[in-house]
C-alpha cells in the first residue's frame, strides 16, 4: 500500500463497508470519498482528521509514513471471525463439488 487511496480502501475493506457507508459516516459525499479512494483529490486537514479518528489510525499511517495502522484487539478479533467463516463457507463448497 503505496498510496492514499489504497490505505483508505483497505481500512474500509477491513471494516467491511460500502463507500456509500462511510461517505454516510464521514458526512460527504460517495462521489468524494471515491474521488479519495482513487486519488483523484486529497482531504483537508480536518477531513483527513475524521478520517483517521474514523478508522483508528494514525494521519501518519494514512499518509504513508508509518507501517502499523494501530487497529485494536477486538477489532482484529471480529476481522478474523469473519475471515474464517469465509473460509468455511469456501471448504464448504468444494466438499459440495467433489
Amino acid at each position: 500500500m503505496d498510496n492514499f487511496g489504497k490505505r483508505l480502501k483497505y481500512l474500509r475493506n477491513i471494516k467491511n463497508k460500502q463507500q456509500k457507508e462511510v461517505a454516510i459516516d464521514l458526512g460527504i459525499s460517495t462521489t468524494g470519498y471515491s474521488a479519495y479512494e482513487n486519488d483523484l483529490r486529497m482531504p483537508g486537514l480536518k477531513m483527513l482528521i475524521k478520517i483517521a479518528d474514523y478508522y483508528g489510525v494514525s494521519i501518519d499511517f494514512l499518509l504513508g509514513r508509518e507501517m502499523q495502522n494501530n487497529l485494536d484487539k477486538t477489532e482484529l478479533e471480529k476481522i478474523v471471525k469473519e475471515l474464517q467463516k469465509h473460509i468455511n463457507t469456501l471448504s464448504e463448497y468444494i466438499d459440495s463439488c467433489k
